[in-house]
């Protein structure tokens, strides 16, 4: 009997935006989804389409000039948007943990890397010698060599995959059900990428940790997730298990993804791409679909009217070439 899938993380109708020029502008706009016990699920698209900032909002830690218009995000069944400071510091790295953008900058030069994964023990609750304890052990988990030497390392003296595996075991020390990836492999070389993917999938299975990756990267979600969001300018375009959004794409946008990645069958061919850029938060319109101007199926009603989602082919879908049925 196949164990019931316990909801971790729960985002409703999330609105985040900020004021420019006297109005509210959407950086994350109607968002919605579910992380259960066990899974990957991924964030996918470009640069600026809100991805970061809906992880942030997760976190409680939304820039100060972010507004949160409406929506709601549950942890465990636990509303976080209600919550106090003190109640943030202490959901933060025991609850959740994140793994934030350009990781190799995030460890302390001054300080030895094992002091630094046990800091993060101590601040929720590990005695001094618990502590040290379950760093030597998460140090193993996450395929660190010789972990008695390289506790009393310093961050220099440590290759770029050996930093992120120390970052890691500094987000899993106290075994937080979900764990938020922000582009982790996005500073490494294609062959620590891989393994450091490996590593986060083999984590997922043996600890059953719930894991939020945000990538711009479909070949890595491909190998590595349950579960793909696509996002652009704030929505969520396609969402699905990850086998069927890539093996049958609905959503231009996702089209588009998915054929400027390389790939063996591709050697011959040029690489798709996307005209045009990501509309910044003061140029996205009010209304219609935010992907129109860069859309190559776009039809008249895509300017004026925001498409709804639907389900098609086992996913859901928000294009107008899927309308909705009765």
């Amino acid at each position: 009997m196949e164990k019931e899938r316990k909801a971790i993380l729960e985002i409703e109708h999330l609105h985040l935006d900020y004021r420019i020029g006297g109005r509210f502008c959407h950086a994350v706009h109607d968002v919605s989804l579910t992380i259960h016990s066990g899974e990957i699920l991924a964030l996918v698209g470009e640069s600026g389409c809100g991805k970061t900032q809906t992880a942030l909002a997760c976190m409680g830690l939304q820039p100060e000039s972010a507004h949160i218009g409406k929506g709601k995000i549950y942890f465990e069944g636990r509303e976080l948007l209600s919550q106090s400071k003190q109640q943030w510091n202490t959901l933060r790295g025991k609850g959740i943990s994140m793994i934030f953008q350009e990781p190799m900058t995030a460890l302390n030069p001054l300080v030895k890397v094992g002091k630094q994964i046990e800091e993060n023990g101590r601040n929720h609750g590990l005695g001094k010698i618990q502590a040290r304890e379950s760093t030597l052990s998460m140090m193993e988990k996450v395929g660190l060599p010789d972990v008695g030497r390289l506790y009393s390392s310093y961050p220099h003296q440590l290759s770029g995959g050996m930093r992120q595996r120390i970052i890691i075991a500094m987000a899993l020390i106290n075994d937080p059900p979900l764990l938020i990836a922000d582009e982790p492999t996005t500073a490494l070389d294609v062959t620590i990428q891989k393994q450091i993917m490996s590593l986060m999938k083999t984590l997922n299975k043996e600890l059953g940790t719930a894991i939020m990756l945000i990538s711009h990267d479909l070949g890595v979600v491909s190998h590595l997730c349950d579960y793909v969001h696509i996002m652009y300018a704030g929505t969520i375009v396609e969402n699905g298990p990850v086998h069927m959004i890539l093996n049958k794409p609905l959503h231009p946008y996702t089209k588009g993804l998915l054929g400027s990645i390389p790939s063996y069958g591709k050697k011959d061919q040029r690489l798709d791409s996307i005209a045009g850029i990501v509309p910044s938060l003061e140029n996205r319109p009010q209304v219609g679909c935010q992907f129109y101007n860069r859309c190559t199926q776009r039809m008249a009603s895509c300017k004026n009217i925001s498409p709804h989602a639907t389900m098609r082919d086992g996913h859901m879908v928000a294009c107008h070439l899927y309308p909705e049925e009765a």
